[in-house]
């Protein structure tokens, strides 16, 4: 349909190039010229004004021929601006200013450029161009007002949805989006906070639902209803309007507080009685004693802690109890844990907190003997022997 369109002013060009006097007959030659041009050098920044030049211009250069009926001959042109204007809106998404809602600036430019000529035309006494310029004022003023009146107060709708996330984590979630304006919408977002975006922000032609990832990394805080900014134009690109979304409720939780859950969760499981064995370790696992490497050291009874590949056989058989080897080369494996307690904030001080008490974890689950050492700018706060696993867990959860 576009193409049909932009071949009728080509036409019209020759026509009166041919049958209508000088100078406008020149004028014709020209325009048809520019026009063909650009139209077979592509150049889409040049389609609008090109159209807009023509729908003004033709009817000039028929008067002296058709007088007051020659603006009849720009009809076929608003159609085709339409069509431009549509194909001018996928190229550019849509922006939006603080306003609510406004005219887009390609469209107040037209309007402002249209009323000018309409005004000067008719002080001049120019009826073709007035009625030209007035009714092309009109048809444009017309579609604006059906879009204002289709697009809703709030055309995006969004369920809020509630999520758990711990500070600092990437999380992420689906948002279903919902066009209740009564016609197609080009919909770009953006976000109020820099630990908070989408997967994809340009949406083109949306008329029902789209989904999009919300993902998210929170910093330390309480609940948060991040606010992601939605910015709309109509298909035409004749009015832009911003909408505040609040899509997702976040509950976040401060990392010091997910660590402690942690060990909690594995004294209860090393609790006496529950899981493992914990009230008594071998010397290897409290670092009293070598653990399994390459030199034989000794045997010992077995205690509970002790690997079954370290049992030997020949001296249990013989003595009727469980017999452990000992060896050398990993007696030495034990760990420091040093805390500079210092810190500048909230943020850095839920940072310590978890990697202290996730590395006596870590240690706690390796067997590794290991000692605290704890100290800010004044002195030392804590200074512990090497612990076993659970007290080491629990000196972290009391520091």
């Amino acid at each position: 349909m576009k193409k049909a369109l932009s071949i009728y002013p080509l036409v019209a060009l020759l026509v009166a190039a041919c049958i209508v006097p000088l100078p406008h007959a020149g004028i014709a030659a020209a325009l048809m010229a520019a026009s063909t041009y650009f139209s077979m050098g592509r150049h889409p920044l040049w389609e609008l004004p090109l159209a807009l030049g023509q729908l003004l211009i033709l009817p000039l250069l028929y008067e002296p021929l058709l007088h007051l009926f020659s603006p009849l001959l720009a009809v076929p042109l608003p159609p085709l601006i339409g069509y431009i204007l549509r194909e001018r809106t996928l190229s550019f998404p849509p922006s939006c200013s603080g306003r609510r809602r406004e005219l887009t600036p390609i469209a107040r430019s037209i309007m402002a450029s249209l009323a000018i000529i309409a005004l000067a035309s008719l002080l001049l006494g120019n009826h073709a161009l007035t009625i030209t310029s007035s009714a092309a004022l009109l048809f444009l003023a017309t579609a604006t007002t059906y879009v204002h009146i289709r697009l809703l107060s709030s055309p995006l709708k969004s369920e809020q949805k509630e999520a758990r996330a711990i500070a600092r984590s990437t999380g992420k979630m689906t948002l279903a989006l919902k066009n209740t304006a009564k016609i197609p919408l080009h919909i770009s977002f953006k976000s109020n906070h820099n630990w908070i975006h989408l997967d994809k922000t340009i949406f083109l032609n949306i008329s029902n639902e789209v989904n999009c990832q919300l993902i998210f990394t929170p910093s330390l805080s309480g609940p948060w209803e991040p606010e992601i900014v939605a910015c709309l134009s109509d298909t035409w690109g004749l009015i832009q309007a911003r909408q505040v979304l609040k899509p997702a409720r976040l509950y976040i939780v401060p990392r010091a507080r997910y660590a402690e859950w942690l060990a909690r969760k594995y004294l209860e499981e090393t609790a006496a009685g529950v899981g493992a064995m914990a009230p008594k370790f071998s010397p290897i696992a409290t670092g009293k004693g070598p653990r399994g490497g390459v030199e034989y050291c000794n045997s010992r009874t077995y205690l509970p802690g002790d690997r079954m590949k370290d049992i030997d056989w020949k001296h249990t058989a013989r003595n009727g109890e469980f017999v452990v080897k000992e060896f050398e080369e990993q007696s030495r494996k034990m760990a420091i844990i040093a805390v500079n307690l210092v810190v500048k904030d909230a943020e850095e001080a839920d940072d310590l907190v978890y990697n202290l008490v996730l590395s006596a974890i870590t240690l706690a689950k390796e067997i590794i003997p290991c000692a605290i050492a704890a100290y800010s700018r004044e002195a030392v706060v804590v200074a512990t022997p090497f612990l076993n696993t659970r007290e080491l867990v629990k000196e972290a959860l009391q520091l």
